[in-house]
């Protein structure tokens, strides 16, 4: 969320906008270059955690440098950059997910799915936001109510509450907009004598 918010900021100041909207790649990737410095600054000399805005913000902007990267060699600069920050700035475990994520976003431009694969994979894309809010509430709740210990039984109930939190907010918000459309419906124009 941070990330986001300072990404809309810095898009904000002219400058910057016109540079992005006039070479979207290379300006992604600059901003990526100049976040990893931050991260690898935040980590090195402050001891700092690096999975925190400042450390994950080079992610967002090479996330950015990957939509815009039609060619291979940029597609290959992406990758390299994605190495780099994973090795120095991630465990051993994120660097695993990273670099495979990663290759296969970069490496893998379209992907035919069977039907019911594509249709759990797009709910769990969809859903993707709630279950990051939502998986330690869901996961605890699990915990206390039925006394499961066992991480992937949590894990479970962390995406599927994620995923029931989605639905939640979708019928909040379709029913917020069939309200809306009943008294559009409803409204009769006044006319003036």
């Amino acid at each position: 969320m941070h990330a986001n918010l300072l990404l809309l900021g810095l898009a904000f100041v002219p400058p910057l906008r016109r540079r992005y909207q006039a070479a979207p790649f290379a300006s992604s990737l600059g901003l990526a270059g100049v976040a990893y410095a931050a991260a690898l600054g935040w980590k090195e000399l402050a001891g700092g955690d690096p999975r925190n805005v400042i450390g994950a913000l080079w992610l967002f902007a090479l996330g950015m440098a990957v939509f815009h990267a039609q060619r291979l060699r940029e597609q290959i600069a992406v990758l390299a950059a994605l190495a780099l920050g994973a090795l120095t700035l991630m465990n051993l475990s994120d660097q695993l997910w990273t670099l495979l994520g990663g290759a296969a976003v970069v490496l893998i431009p379209r992907l035919t799915l069977p039907r019911p694969v594509a249709t759990v994979t797009t709910l769990l894309a969809k859903a993707s936001l709630f279950i990051y809010l939502g998986h330690l509430l869901c996961a605890n709740t699990a915990t206390h109510l039925f006394h499961v210990d066992a991480v992937e039984v949590r894990y479970l109930f962390g995406v599927i509450g994620g995923v029931l939190l989605y639905f939640c907010n979708e019928l909040f918000w379709g029913t917020v907009a069939g309200l809306r459309n009943a008294r559009g419906l409803q409204r009769t124009p006044e006319v003036a004598d």
